[in-house]
């Protein structure tokens, strides 16, 4: 618990240098801080600086989105998935989050989709769960159903969505 709370305080103070720096100082600030610290906890990060302001954007759109938005009863975008989109998307890099498309689904989730140099990656986020398929050219598509968001479960996804 001690520990936790050090990570907490070295997050917070890093979240107050860097919320009135620039994108470019964002980006080098979130590296360094990164290679200093290592991964923490997807929940501790409070990145929301370093997602691309298009990415933000189509987040918050979501939150917009009122029942039956789609026609066909879909529920409102729960809040709850939209942060854990977007607490795994803070830790990926810039770069690759600019090519994500990012789509509401018709349970009140988020879906991401990304091209990748070998494929496609595609996941849906919902409150407690994430699941997602990776369909690689010339090997067997993976699919994970429900699996929780724990640090070893997004570092996996986050290994497919960048290559």
């Amino acid at each position: 618990m001690i520990a936790e709370l050090n990570i907490q305080k070295q997050v917070d103070s890093f979240w107050n240098l860097i919320q009135f720096s620039d994108e470019s100082v964002q980006k080098g600030l979130y590296a360094l801080f990164v290679r200093k610290f290592g991964s923490q906890p997807v929940q501790t990060l409070k990145m929301d600086m370093a997602i691309p302001e298009k990415i933000e954007k189509r987040l918050n759109a979501l939150t917009t989105l009122q029942k039956d938005w789609d026609g066909y009863g879909a529920p409102e975008i729960s809040v709850k998935s939209i942060e854990n989109c977007r607490s795994v998307l803070a830790t990926l890099t810039y770069e690759v989050v600019e090519s994500i498309e990012i789509l509401p689904t018709e349970y009140g989730g988020v879906q991401i989709k990304k091209a990748t140099t070998n494929g496609m990656v595609s996941c849906n986020f919902g409150d407690n769960n994430m699941s997602y398929y990776v369909d690689q050219i010339g090997k067997d598509t993976i699919y994970r159903s429900f699996v929780p968001y724990s640090d070893e479960n997004i570092a996996q996804l986050k290994q497919f969505i960048e290559s």
